[in-house]
């Protein structure tokens, strides 16, 4: 019993842990975005044209 709850848990905190850090980096994206750094129409073509990271 408790071999099957740690085979269940593992995969779902590893997935946590993907989630986390794939929330942490969106949010440093936006925080530069919104931060002054770039002009507002770099900020749209930047919307328009989308990080081929991200896909």
């Amino acid at each position: 019993m408790q071999s099957a709850l740690v085979a269940t848990a593992v995969p779902l905190a590893v997935l946590m842990l993907v989630m986390c850090y794939s929330t942490y980096k969106g949010l440093q994206d936006e925080l530069r975005l919104t931060s002054g750094k770039k002009s507002k129409e770099k900020i749209r073509k930047e919307i328009k044209t989308p990080d081929k990271r991200a896909l």
